[in-house]
C-alpha cells in the first residue's frame, strides 16, 4: 500500500487530486457516515450512473477496515467541529482538509467522540485537541516549526499538506492507493443547508450544536463530577451545564465546546 503522500507527489501536482478533504472512518457503514457529515444518504448516485463521474459532491471509498469520505467542497464538511464529534463516536476518524486559498492545511484525529490532536498548518503551528503534544514531537521531527515560531531542526523539505499526509500514514496507518480511488462506492452531490435554522455565516465555524456535546456532559456527571464543577472548567453557569442535558438543540460555542471535552473522566474506583 502506497500510504498518502503520493496524492501530493505526482508530475504537476498541486494538491490532492479532484478533492480538498479526506475524512477516515473506522468501521462505518457508508449510510453512517454520509449521515454523520450532515448530508441525506437517500440522495446517494451508484458509480454506474452516467452522472456520477460529472457531479460535485461527496465521494465515498473504502481503504481496508476504514471508509473515506472524498469532498471537493471549499467549505468541506469533515474538519467541522460537530461533525468530527458526532463522526466520531464510539469509533475513529482523522480528517486532513486542504485549505487551497490560505495554505492554512488542518489535521484532526477524533476518537469515540472528542477530537484527541488537531493542527493547523499556520505560521507558526497551531495545536489543539484533548492532547495537543501527541503528534507534535513527531511532526517537528518531520519538520514542522515549533509553536514559538522557530523553524524544525529537521532536514525534510516538505509542505504543510504533505506533512500531514505523513503524520497520518506514520501515527495512525492510514493508506489510500490508486484503486480505492477508482473503486468508488458512492456520491451524494452537494446539498443546501437543511431546513433546521442554522447560525449567522459568520458564526458557522465558532458554534457546534449541543446534542454533539451532550453525552460527553453526561459522563461526566455519571464519573462523579458536578455541573458546578465542569461549569467552573468552562467559565459557564451551572444551569448552562444543566440545559445541555435536556431534550433541545441549541447552539453552543465552539470553545465552551472544547473546554468540556478537555476535562478528564476521573478513574473509576
Amino acid at each position: 500500500m502506497p500510504g498518502l503522500t503520493w496524492l501530493v507527489q505526482q508530475p504537476g501536482s498541486r494538491g490532492l487530486p479532484a478533492f480538498m478533504c479526506m475524512t477516515f472512518v473506522r468501521g462505518a457503514d457508508e449510510r453512517g457516515l454520509l449521515a454523520g457529515l450532515g448530508v441525506d444518504p437517500d440522495d446517494a448516485m451508484p458509480p454506474g450512473d452516467p452522472e456520477f463521474a460529472s457531479t460535485p459532491g461527496t465521494t465515498i471509498v473504502r481503504s481496508r477496515d476504514w471508509l473515506v469520505a472524498l469532498e471537493d467542497a471549499v467549505y468541506a464538511r469533515g474538519i467541522r467541529p460537530d461533525v468530527l464529534l458526532r463522526l466520531s463516536a464510539g469509533t475513529e476518524v482523522v480528517v486532513i482538509y486542504e485549505d487551497i486559498g490560505k495554505g492554512n492545511n488542518q489535521f484532526a484525529h477524533a476518537v469515540d467522540g472528542e477530537v484527541i490532536t488537531a493542527v493547523t498548518t499556520t505560521m507558526p503551528p497551531s495545536w489543539g485537541g484533548t492532547q495537543p503534544d501527541r503528534l507534535r514531537p513527531l511532526a517537528e521531527e518531520l519538520g514542522m516549526g515549533h509553536e514559538d515560531g522557530s523553524p524544525s531542526d529537521s532536514d525534510y523539505d516538505m509542505g504543510g499538506l504533505e506533512l500531514l499526509l505523513l503524520i497520518a500514514e506514520v501515527a495512525v496507518g492510514l493508506s489510500l492507493d490508486e484503486a480505492d480511488l477508482n473503486r468508488p462506492l458512492l456520491k451524494v452531490p452537494d446539498q443546501p443547508p437543511g431546513p433546521t435554522p442554522g447560525p449567522p455565516a459568520s458564526a458557522e465555524r465558532a458554534v457546534v450544536r449541543s446534542r454533539v456535546i451532550r453525552p460527553r456532559v453526561q459522563r461526566l456527571l455519571d464519573s462523579g463530577l458536578t455541573a458546578d464543577a465542569i461549569a467552573a472548567r468552562t467559565g459557564s453557569p451551572a444551569s448552562d451545564i444543566d440545559n445541555l442535558l435536556r431534550g433541545a438543540d441549541f447552539w453552543i460555542p465552539v470553545r465552551t465546546a472544547e473546554l468540556i471535552l478537555a476535562i478528564e473522566v476521573p478513574p473509576s474506583t
